[in-house]
């Protein structure tokens, strides 16, 4: 996972006096604002279900996660016929390499998080790069839409060399996204984002899909508990 501008900088050299934003990073500030970055702060926790719909059987996945503190809660409730299930507590900040456990986790985490949070990573994540296409069809179907590739670099994290290209309209609402896994474009796997709703502050979209690929992934049980507040706000 990573990006075309260097966070901006080394664009931003070659204008005048530094004090233009490149098309690309401006893109990314508004993509991320409109899903309510700049009130994130104001966020003690969120909780949510991570939902995947794979060969006719549902996987689960069950999160509270308070991002000042950098801890998880895991729960899989595992295979209703299989039995079994997980329950874990990880701060990640202490994640032992001999931990596997807390590492196998910690990659569901952070694969899950970025389904549902890819918005804030664009301006929480440094390593990447940007690159920002005008009007240009889409994957799924054949509306047009704004394209931002958003490429992670080739080290580091769990699966560098990522790329995801992100199709938004005029509100910089995502409408579809394409993950090249490895950056490689064969690999490439369309999503629609759909079923856009609050909880506070903050714009969730909560389902993926892609009908030729018999693809779905959605999210379920989301809230957020405010600084403020030690009350759970649900998604409206």
């Amino acid at each position: 996972m990573k990006m075309k501008v260097k966070r901006w900088v080394c664009l931003c050299l070659l204008l005048a006096g530094c004090g233009q934003t490149p098309p690309a990073e401006e893109a990314a500030q508004n993509i991320a604002a409109r899903y309510g970055y700049h009130d994130f702060d104001k966020v003690e926790m969120v909780q949510y279900t991570f939902n995947f719909l794979v060969d006719n059987d549902t996987v689960q996945r069950i999160w509270r996660w308070n991002p000042g503190l950098n801890w998880f809660e895991y729960t899989n409730p595992g295979d209703s016929v299989k039995g079994g299930g997980t329950h874990l507590e990880v701060f990640r900040d202490s994640i032992r390499s001999a931990d596997t456990l807390s590492l196998q986790a910690d990659m569901r985490f952070i694969n899950d998080n970025y389904w549902l949070f890819f918005p804030f990573h664009l301006m929480w994540d440094d390593n990447i790069s940007l690159e920002l296409d005008e009007n240009v069809e889409m994957p799924v179907g054949q509306e047009i839409a704004h394209r931002l590739t958003v490429s992670y670099e080739d080290s580091g994290g769990y699966t560098p060399g990522d790329v995801y290209e992100l199709y938004f309209n005029d509100d910089h609402l995502i409408q579809q996204w394409s993950f090249l896994r490895g950056g490689y474009a064969e690999y490439a796997f369309p999503a629609t984002w759909e079923s856009n709703q609050t909880a506070g502050p903050l714009l969730f979209s909560l389902v993926r899909q892609n009908p030729e690929e018999n693809f779905r992934l959605w999210f379920s049980n989301v809230a957020v508990k405010m600084k403020d507040s030690g009350d759970w706000i649900f998604i409206e």
